[in-house]
């Protein structure tokens, strides 16, 4: 994994703060995301971590990729009967959250067993990175609040990056409480990701255990078929309000770096970046570029 290409990419999400001034914009009258400003900007630190210590969990985790190579994913839709595979003979799995089911309150987590609940904890994976380009209808977006434009429709996903960290919460779910889930979060395949627990990752004197995780992942529209995703659409409003409070109860560290592993639904705009100015993916570079 490239090492500098990691820094950077938890690094950009802050650059622009010093470039825009934000008091002095009327966006600052109108952006849903203001109240965030705070948390945006503190993630220009990344990781809580220095870089010698991303470093050596970097390494961890090149050494521990062997444990993907038996591990299958499913494609989206799958059956009790498919995950088998997955299960064996196990009770239950590690299973990465990386969006509203971080919120023990959220819809996604009153969904499941409180047993499967219980077990969630804070953890960090590594070769995904999590962005915005979940296409919802219109009708579901506006239950999360009134929509500032027709394309602002976005809920999180992630794709697969080899220089890419996020964090998030790990349960432990009994095949039942997947299916649920499954059931729930329409579109998305079923993929392995190497995970650590988050109290690991930020002990610099812990030599952090890596082990295999399951998480959603809902593909790239490829031009046929039903489409799910897509680069031109923008985060729900509402929705990304609602995700900071499930950010809270792990503290400033957390929820900074929620915010620096976080994009938009081009896979290249660091969603902080939506605090400082008025983004829309729909809009062409030439309509952005005369605001």
């Amino acid at each position: 994994m490239k090492i500098n290409k990691i820094i950077t990419v938890l690094l950009v999400s802050g650059m622009c703060s010093s470039a825009i001034a934000y008091e002095n914009s009327t966006y600052e009258k109108e952006s849903p995301y203001k109240d965030h400003k705070e948390a945006a900007v503190s993630s220009a630190v990344g990781t809580p971590w220095n870089a010698k210590r991303h470093k050596q969990l970097i390494k961890s985790a090149t050494d521990a990729s062997t444990l993907l190579e038996d591990a299958p994913d499913l494609s989206y839709p799958f059956t009790e009967e498919s995950l088998k595979e997955i299960y064996g003979d196990k009770a239950t799995i590690p299973f990465f959250a990386y969006s509203s089911l971080i919120d023990k309150e959220s819809p996604a987590a009153k969904a499941i067993t409180p047993t499967a609940l219980a077990t969630l904890t804070p953890a960090v994976a590594f070769g995904v990175q999590r962005t915005f380009n979940r296409k919802m209808p219109v009708s579901a977006a506006e239950n999360w609040g009134a929509l500032r434009r027709p394309n602002d429709v976005a809920i999180l996903n992630a794709f697969e990056k080899e220089d890419a960290v996020a964090n998030g919460v790990v349960l432990q779910l009994p095949m039942a409480d997947l299916m649920i889930l499954a059931k729930r979060e329409v579109g998305y395949d079923l993929v392995p990701v190497l995970a650590m627990r988050w109290n690991d990752a930020i002990d610099s004197n812990k030599t952090p255990e890596l082990f295999v995780a399951y998480t959603f992942i809902a593909p790239d529209f490829e031009g046929s078929g039903e489409q799910f995703t897509s680069d031109q659409i923008n985060p729900i409003p509402g929705y990304v309000t609602f995700l900071q409070k499930g950010l809270k109860p792990f503290g400033e560290d957390f929820e900074a770096m929620w915010w620096a592993t976080t994009f938009m639904g081009d896979k290249e705009t660091p969603l902080s970046e939506v605090i400082y100015s008025d983004i829309d993916l729909g809009e062409t570079p030439a309509a952005q570029n005369s605001k």
